[in-house]
């Protein structure tokens, strides 16, 4: 294909918007391509997108890629858009695309990765930052990115050991070391003997900031798919037995919940002083929700209530108040 306007790695400027995911905070880059011909429009539509209005720059950039199909600028900012509106099958799309025409450019690899690892798909965001890298081996993002990947899995791996053996101090010991050193705070894992000596305690529930490993985590997994606008993965979280607001259809609250997450452009939901009990296979979680949307914005006390299925917390039901 025609290669026109092919950017140059000394006059690319990089600034950094934060996506969170489902499983962790990582980097996308906004690549700024000097190019003056193109410069009004490209820069029209990286502010917009630079201003979450995702919905706009996605329709300028289509309008503008239906005369220039090869434009590289415009392409990466259309994925972009795609991605700011969850729509990660179509921002994939893009971004694999850009990265086979222009496999000089490591942004394009980063955001695939970026992708892959809010899908849950690491072995494909490992392979795309090591293109990046072998792009750009100074590509300082896409290292930071590599890194988080790794503690990430560090995190989870340590995690799931430490449930199946709280025995094991070397584990609890490493755990505690990464945890310092990445400033995130840990679930502590009782050991064995404790947990025998709170089953023979009476059934009363016990609240924490940080209870039952998964607990708190499933609650913050529900908030991110929510704020990406995710429907399916949103949807996922609540249990069969869940116990629709007003006595209202199944059917017809998932129709609602769907347009009223997938009408707006632009959802942050966040998790605020969560406070944790739990009875048996059942926890209730109080907190702050802080909404923010396109349209509007409000701060609320939210309870949810979860059931353990298997290996997975899942809500049965979900109410406005402490």
């Amino acid at each position: 294909m025609e290669r026109i306007l092919k950017p140059r790695k000394e006059n690319m400027q990089s600034s950094h918007i934060r996506l969170r995911t489902r499983i962790f905070s990582i980097l996308i880059v906004l690549a700024s391509w000097t190019c003056p011909v193109l410069a009004d429009e490209t820069g029209e539509v990286k502010a917009l997108v630079q201003q979450s209005a995702f919905p706009q720059a996605l329709a300028k950039a289509d309008a503008f890629l239906q005369t220039h199909p090869s434009e590289p600028q415009m392409r990466f900012f259309k994925g972009l858009a795609l991605t700011g509106m969850g729509k990660q099958p179509e921002a994939i799309e893009v971004f694999s695309a850009l990265a086979k025409d222009y496999p000089e450019l490591a942004e394009p690899y980063n955001n695939l990765a970026v992708l892959y690892a809010a899908m849950g798909q690491y072995e494909n965001a490992f392979a795309s930052l090591e293109k990046a890298l072998r792009a750009d081996p100074a590509f300082v993002t896409a290292y930071e990115n590599l890194a988080d990947l790794h503690v990430k899995l560090a995190r989870e791996a340590y995690v799931k050991l430490l449930q199946l053996d709280p025995r094991n101090a070397a584990a609890r010991s490493r755990q505690l070391l990464l945890a310092a050193a990445t400033s995130e705070p840990q679930i502590p894992v009782k050991p064995a003997a404790d947990v025998a000596k709170d089953s023979s305690k009476d059934k009363q529930p016990r609240e924490t900031d940080v209870a039952q490993p998964g607990v708190l985590a499933a609650v913050e997994a529900w908030a991110k798919a929510w704020s990406a606008r995710n429907f399916s993965a949103y949807l996922d979280f609540y249990a069969p037995e869940f116990r629709v607001p007003n006595q209202e259809p199944r059917q017809q609250w998932e129709r609602k919940r769907r347009e009223q997450i997938e009408n707006k452009s632009r959802i942050k939901v966040g998790i605020e002083r969560p406070r944790i009990s739990i009875k048996d296979d059942v926890a209730t979680v109080r907190f702050r929700q802080a909404y923010e949307s396109d349209k509007h914005s409000e701060r609320e006390n939210k309870t949810l209530v979860l059931k353990r299925y298997e290996d997975a917390w899942k809500i049965i039901e979900e109410r406005a108040g402490g």
